[in-house]
């Protein structure tokens, strides 16, 4: 339920100078007093509040520390927890949200401090979680899966040599944003996720969103579709041979490509500000691709394996000529596996679905001609993760790289194209190498790294319907939570029930196997093509024996 309240807001004004730091800051207090009624307990609120107004109106010249913020009950005079918008991270007007605990406790105090020089936002590992929105995290500081509904590729977008995961999140979770956005995880190091190093892990940090503009001059907004429209791909590639990375994206239902022109110009995250500069139209959404087949430097498009040749030889205005369908295979993206310098197509090997069993990774050789004709279907070796949702080339490393969506759009791991002679190899693998030539006469690929981060949206795929349960009876509340491919999964905290640190999650099982529910199975025949589970499981006593089912 929402509802609005009328909140009145009131600078008390200075408190005092802080010293020991290289810049003195000011600190202020802002009273919130919320003048309408609270009818439930643990009520979330949201106040949006432009910091830079009230600092004007006081007569400061200093600038605003969006990572100063702090609320109190004024009543209790106690800090309680709360969140700060990602607004702050491109401004200095954005909400403060914190929970209401009792219909009475209407009194509260927003402090923060100004500086010479406005700091930039700082990443959240685990904001406190309120309810208006915001989406939930594993807690803690753990490295953990970084999940995106439909990512696109790995690209330095803010020129740090660390590429960032850029892609599609699918659905708008806040009021006024868009559906369909484009949001990225900023690179930051590869590390490990384990002690021993055994698991490499490509580590991000907390998504922001990526902003554009209509003209030069626009003011920078959320990118992404506005009404309904919950699918979209992206790509990148510098098509203005400025040396930048630009985008381009499309979104279900529209029948355009756009780009987006990196302006040069940069958010105070680090990430460009995008240009809206113009559309072709296409056939379909899906496996969105950039591509220079002929090596002459002019990037094509290239939407669901239809091509449309770019007839600029500048390269920039795009012009786009007839559409002309490649037989590549099922969401072809292009990478020359061979190495004998033609980009190769590597598409999804399974069913026409993705359900039930998901797909494989497969390589298509490119036969010349133009546009290229592709070979018969191979898979590609190494790459051995499971339930296989989506693969995409990753421009300018130095081995051929692909990124690849795995465990049911829940996981992103990055590999890379390894030679035998760039292995060392005992001599018995050698053996077992060259006996595979044939089948294998392009290498191996091998698995570099997952993407994961320590402030992780808990992304679990489809419809992850969530049931809160003591299901280790520590005392503290775990996650099971359904899924729209059929498997119950159990997410064990490791926390507290007030500060919970969520473990990744597991897969349920009877008899040494994982549970799972899908439509087909269950209802029998006639077969339907939308062979889901979507299961809402519960954790309870179902046949009175004083265990939970």
């Amino acid at each position: 339920m929402k509802f609005v309240v009328r909140v009145l807001l009131l600078v008390l004004g200075l408190e005092g100078i802080v010293d020991g730091f290289a810049h003195a800051a000011e600190r202020y207090r802002v009273a919130v007093s919320v003048r309408s009624e609270i009818p439930y307990k643990n009520t979330p609120i949201s106040v949006t509040i432009d910091f830079s107004k009230l600092l004007k109106d006081v007569g400061s010249g200093q600038a605003f520390d969006p990572n100063s913020i702090e609320v109190w009950n004024r009543g209790l005079n106690e800090r309680v927890p709360a969140a700060i918008g990602e607004e702050f991270a491109f401004g200095d007007t954005g909400p403060v949200e914190w929970v209401i605990v009792e219909p009475d406790q209407r009194e509260y105090e927003i402090r923060f401090e100004a500086q010479a020089v406005r700091p930039v936002r700082r990443e959240l590992e685990s904001p406190a979680r309120i309810g208006v929105g915001d989406l939930l995290r594993y807690g803690g500081d753990e490295l953990r899966p970084v999940a995106m509904p439909y990512p696109g590729t790995f690209c330095d977008l803010d020129d740090d040599g660390l590429p960032e995961l850029i892609g599609m999140w699918n659905y708008a979770y806040r009021p006024g944003w868009p559906w369909s956005s484009l949001v990225a995880y900023p690179g930051r190091r590869r590390g490990s996720s384990d002690q021993n190093g055994e698991k490499a892990a490509l580590e991000f940090g907390e998504m922001v969103h990526l902003r554009s503009v209509s003209t030069e001059e626009g003011r920078p907004e959320m990118s992404g579709r506005e009404g309904a429209g919950a699918y979209g791909h992206v790509d990148a590639g510098d098509l203005n041979r400025d040396g930048l990375v630009d985008l381009v994206v499309t979104h279900h239902g529209n029948g355009t490509a756009e780009f987006l022109i990196n302006t040069g110009k940069r958010e105070p995250t680090g990430m460009p500000i995008l240009l809206s500069q113009g559309s072709v139209k296409v056939e379909g959404w899906e496996a969105c691709r950039l591509v220079d087949f002929d090596g002459d430097q002019v990037l094509d498009l290239v939407v669901n394996g239809m091509l449309i040749e770019n007839r600029n030889p500048k390269g920039w205005p795009f012009e786009g000529g007839e559409p002309v369908t490649l037989d590549a295979g099922r969401h072809p993206c292009f990478l020359d596996v061979d190495g004998d310098g033609r980009l190769d197509a590597v598409c999804l090997q399974g069913g026409e679905d993705v359900q039930p069993d998901f797909h494989r990774v497969a390589w298509r050789r490119n036969e010349g001609g133009d546009p290229p004709r592709f070979g018969e279907e191979q898979l590609l070796s190494g790459i051995d993760v499971e339930t296989v949702t989506y693969v995409a080339a990753v421009k300018g490393t130095k081995q051929p790289t692909l990124l690849v969506q795995h465990n049911a759009f829940q996981e992103i791991s990055l590999f890379e194209l390894e030679s035998a002679a760039a292995r060392k190899l005992t001599e018995n693998q050698k053996q077992i190498l060259n006996s595979k030539r044939d089948e294998d006469s392009e290498g191996r690929f091998v698995r570099v790294g997952r993407a994961e981060s320590r402030s992780a949206v808990m992304g679990l795929s489809d419809q992850a319907w969530p049931c809160l349960c003591d299901w280790d009876e520590d005392g503290d509340i775990d996650l099971l939570v359904g899924g729209g491919y059929g498997w119950p999964r159990i997410l064990i905290n490791q926390g507290t029930s007030a500060y919970p640190k969520f473990s990744e999650p597991e897969l349920i099982l009877s008899e040494g196997k994982p549970i799972r529910f899908v439509r087909n199975e269950l209802l029998g025949p006639p077969k339907n093509w939308h062979d889901m589970g979507y299961p809402y499981p519960v954790f309870v006593d179902w046949d009175g024996d004083g265990l939970s089912d």
